[in-house]
């Protein structure tokens, strides 16, 4: 998901890592596990976390940010 238009909230840098997470709270949920994906600021490390599948958050921003090649 590398290329997207991202400036951090804190400081305003514009390079990032993104990484991804699965998480399930109870015995029942470790079969349908919830999945986030992570955006960190290569500075100052701070991350935001979206309850989305990489794909879908891809679509999100490259609607509201535009895609950068």
């Amino acid at each position: 998901m590398q290329g997207l238009n991202y400036t951090c909230p804190k400081y305003q840098n514009t390079q990032y890592e993104v990484d991804s997470f699965y998480a399930a709270k109870g015995f029942f949920e470790y079969f349908n596990p919830k999945h986030f994906t992570t955006i960190t600021c290569s500075n100052c490390h701070y991350t935001e976390i979206y309850k989305a599948s990489p794909d879908m958050l891809k679509s999100i921003f490259d609607s509201i940010f535009g895609r950068q090649e």
